[in-house]
């Protein structure tokens, strides 16, 4: 119930929130259970839900992650983060939205804030770069491709940032790593991006000499 309301703007009416976390039951049932739901949490002694006949709201003093999460990430992508605290940043789109939960009315909600988390974070790394902090575009490099495997643009933002630090070893193999990944999942090979940026870092017969062709 907390998590509901906290995924949707901290209030919603009773019968949607019943007939949504009861959803194989009648009405009567639903608003039933929810009524038991608002009273074991009653007697925690945590003012965390205002009732009122109709709906429920989360109590303003409630402080949800998600949202500073999100408020976080939108901030990175458009530019209007000044890099203050980017531990804590790092921290913050590290986490995942409810891991394990897999019900109907969590799945969209997961979807899209990972998908924020993986712009911010790319968006932070490029950032980074931007201002020479090599190593904490790495980490937010490592974050990315963390959060998705697959994503090319992740593993061109770390390919960067190991390049920028003169490590072209490091660059060459996490452009092994990914085609690797590219080849076994979807039998796709890596952008002209990611090869082009190593062959005017690295050079073409370098490239050859590990087993990396150059279109």
């Amino acid at each position: 119930m907390l998590a509901f309301l906290a995924l949707h703007s901290g209030r919603a009416r009773r019968v949607t929130v019943a007939g949504t976390l009861w959803p194989d039951t009648t009405e009567e049932r639903a608003l039933s259970s929810l009524r038991t739901a608002v009273w074991n949490l009653s007697r925690l002694g945590v003012p965390l839900v205002q009732v009122t006949p109709t709906t429920l709201s989360l109590m303003s003093t409630v402080a949800v992650d998600a949202h500073e999460a999100a408020l976080r990430a939108r901030q990175l992508i458009d530019g209007q983060y000044d890099l203050a605290d980017v531990p804590g940043t790092l921290q913050l789109l590290r986490q995942e939205m409810l891991v394990d939960w897999a019900e109907d009315w969590i799945l969209v909600a997961q979807e899209q804030f990972r998908q924020l988390r993986l712009h911010a974070l790319e968006a932070l790394g490029e950032q980074l770069l931007l201002l020479g902090r090599h190593a904490q575009a790495v980490v937010a490099g490592l974050d990315a491709i963390a959060c998705e495997p697959l994503r090319e643009t992740a593993h061109l933002l770390l390919m960067k940032a190991y390049l920028d630090q003169g490590n072209r070893s490091a660059a060459i193999h996490q452009y092994q790593a990914c085609a690797r990944l590219l080849r076994d999942e979807l039998g796709l090979r890596p952008s002209e991006a990611m090869t082009d940026l190593l062959a005017r870092s690295v050079g073409g017969p370098a490239l050859h000499d590990v087993g990396i062709t150059v279109a």
